[in-house]
């Protein structure tokens, strides 16, 4: 199992550096965006962070019958980062470098995802980084004082 410290810190980073993306049912292993390709057509991507993480790398996922030329017959996408995994890298840095190579193409599959979701995510990760935001101001207020 992942350990909570550094689950945490992934967490942390993703919220600060992948806008759009959030965890599933709030499990921290799991988490859900969008990504685009270049001509602007949308996918859901998901990320699986596994038990041994960081010593195994996360898996990157578009849904089953995307077709991409940076992922394989399964969906799963893969880039240099993967494949040469490190345990200091983080989730955030290869998800940049994996929105930056499926921009680069086209999907061979028109797939979408319904925009309200999208919008949905992007309301909640805006009121939870609002609540987030509060607190600090009311903790700083408190050292002040």
């Amino acid at each position: 199992m992942t350990d909570d410290a550094i689950l945490s810190k992934e967490t942390f980073l993703l919220y600060q550096n992948a806008y759009g993306f959030e965890p599933i049912q709030w499990n921290l292993t799991k988490w859900r965006g969008v990504v685009k390709d270049r001509h602007g057509q949308t996918a859901e991507m998901r990320i699986n962070i596994p038990d041994r993480f960081p010593f195994d790398p996360p898996e990157f996922l578009l849904p089953e019958g995307t077709q991409h030329p940076v992922t394989d017959p399964c969906g799963k996408i893969l880039t240099r980062s993967i494949h040469r995994w490190k345990s200091s890298t983080h989730v955030y840095q290869v998800l940049r470098e994996a929105r930056q190579a499926i921009s680069s193409s086209a999907f061979s599959q028109s797939i979408s995802v319904n925009k309200n979701d999208h919008n949905d995510t992007l309301s909640r990760q805006i009121d939870n980084l609002r609540q987030s935001l509060a607190i600090k101001n009311k903790e700083l207020n408190e050292l002040k004082n």
